[in-house]
C-alpha cells in the first residue's frame, strides 16, 4: 500500500455525499480518502431514479430544501462541463393528477409553486396529451416544469469516481470503519481478510447513508425504504418525459425514462434495513403507474430493487461537524440524495475547510 500522506480527509461512505464531499474537498487542495465497505457507488446511489425535481419534491414545509434543490441544480450544470458527459436530460417533468379525485390537490400545488415564484404551467387534459401522448386520454390535467431535469445518477457515479482518483484520491472498497482515536487522529479499518489499518487522519466525514451510527454523537438515521422496477425501453412506447403522479388513495409514483430502461416507483417503507422487494411493493407500483400509462404493459421487466433512502428524524439533511475532535457528518438526504448530492458536498467541504484553516465552526443554515 502506498504510503498515506498526512493530514488526509478520510470520508466513510462511497454513495453521491461521499463522492461529493471528495470531490470539492479535493478541488480545495486536501489529500482525501473514502472508505466503502462494500463497492464505491454501488449502494442506494445507484438504485435511484436520478430525477432533480425541486420544484415537484417540494412541500408546504420544506422551503429551505427547495432553495437548496435549485442551487444543486446550478452545480449539476457546473459538473456538466467539468466532469464531461453525466447524462443530463432538460426535457422537463410532468406532474400529473391520477384521476378526477386527485384534480383539487393538483392545483393547492399548483398555486403553492406559483407562489413561490416558480416557472410551473398548467396543462388542460388536451394540451396535456399534446405534450405527452403515452399518457391514458382519462389523466384530466398536470402541471410542467421544465427546470426539474434528471441525471444518469448510474454513469455520475462512475464519473466521478473515476475524475476523483485522476485528481488523486484514494477510494478503498471493501472496507469496514472500525472505530476513531480522537488523541491520535487515527481512523481504525478492517479490511475483507480481517486485518486492522490505522489510517493517519486531518479530520473524518461520516457519510454512510442508512447504516447503523457509527459514533454515539453521530445523529440517528432512518432507513425507509423504495422498491422500484426497471423496464426495457422500447420505439413503440416513446416516453419523452419524467412523470410524477399524484394519487391521493393510492399514493404517489413516478416513471422516469432512462437512456436504456424506462424506470417505475417509488414505495416508501419503514421495515428497518430489510431490503428485499416484495409483491405488495411492487403491486402498488405496478397499479399506479399502469393507470396513467397503458403503454407500460407491453413492456419487459428488466430487474427489480429497492433501496435505502437515509432520513433525519425532521427529515433536513444533517450536515455539520459532530466531534469528538475534527468528525463531520454529512447524512439525511433522505429522498433528495441526488438531487442534493453537488451542494451537500459543497456545504461540508465548506465546513470542514472553515475549521482546518480559520479555526471556526460555521454551521449552513438549511
Amino acid at each position: 500500500m502506498a504510503e498515506i500522506p498526512p493530514g488526509e480527509i478520510v470520508i466513510i461512505g462511497g454513495g453521491i455525499a461521499g463522492l461529493s464531499a471528495a470531490w470539492y474537498l479535493l478541488k480545495s487542495g486536501y489529500s482525501v480518502r473514502i472508505i466503502e465497505k462494500a463497492a464505491c457507488g454501488q449502494g442506494s446511489s445507484k438504485l435511484a431514479a436520478g430525477m432533480l425535481a425541486p420544484i415537484h419534491e417540494l412541500e408546504f414545509t420544506e422551503l429551505d430544501i427547495l432553495q437548496a434543490g435549485l442551487e444543486s441544480i446550478q452545480l449539476y450544470s457546473e459538473w456538466e462541463k467539468e466532469l464531461g458527459d453525466i447524462g443530463l436530460n432538460r426535457t422537463g417533468t410532468l406532474e400529473i393528477a391520477s384521476g378526477q379525485e386527485d384534480v383539487p390537490y393538483l392545483k393547492r400545488q399548483f398555486e403553492f409553486q406559483q407562489q413561490q415564484g416558480l416557472e410551473v404551467h398548467w396543462l388542460d387534459q388536451a394540451a396535456l396529451r399534446e405534450k405527452e401522448p403515452m399518457l391514458a386520454g382519462t389523466v384530466p390535467c398536470g402541471i410542467f416544469a421544465p427546470g426539474d431535469i434528471q441525471v444518469e445518477n448510474r454513469l455520475l457515479l462512475e464519473v466521478l469516481q473515476q475524475k476523483i482518483i485522476l485528481m488523486g484520491g484514494v477510494i478503498q472498497d471493501h472496507t469496514q470503519f472500525e472505530s476513531w482515536d480522537e488523541a491520535d487522529q487515527l481512523v481504525w479499518v478492517r479490511n475483507t481478510d480481517t486485518t486492522l489499518q490505522a489510517i493517519p487522519a486531518s479530520a473524518l466525514v461520516f457519510a454512510m447513508g442508512a447504516s447503523p451510527k457509527p459514533l454515539d454523537s453521530h445523529p440517528e438515521i432512518i432507513p425507509v425504504k423504495g422498491e422500484m422496477i426497471a423496464l426495457e425501453k422500447k420505439d413503440s412506447f416513446p416516453l419523452k418525459h419524467i412523470i410524477r403522479i399524484r394519487n391521493r388513495r393510492l399514493g404517489n409514483a413516478y416513471v422516469v425514462p432512462k437512456r436504456f430502461s424506462i424506470l417505475a416507483g417509488s414505495t416508501s417503507e419503514h421495515m428497518g434495513y430489510m431490503q428485499e422487494n416484495t409483491f405488495g411493493g411492487l403491486f402498488d407500483i405496478l397499479r399506479k403507474c399502469y393507470q396513467v400509462l397503458p403503454g407500460l404493459y407491453e413492456l419487459s421487466i428488466q430487474e427489480i430493487y429497492s433501496g435505502l433512502r437515509p432520513a433525519s428524524d425532521d427529515h433536513l439533511p444533517q450536515i455539520r461537524e459532530i466531534g469528538p475532535g475534527p468528525v463531520y457528518c454529512l447524512n439525511g438526504l433522505y429522498r433528495h440524495g441526488i438531487l442534493l448530492g453537488p451542494w451537500a458536498g459543497k456545504k461540508l467541504s465548506e465546513i470542514v475547510n472553515t475549521k482546518l484553516i480559520d479555526k471556526k465552526n460555521f454551521f449552513p443554515d438549511i
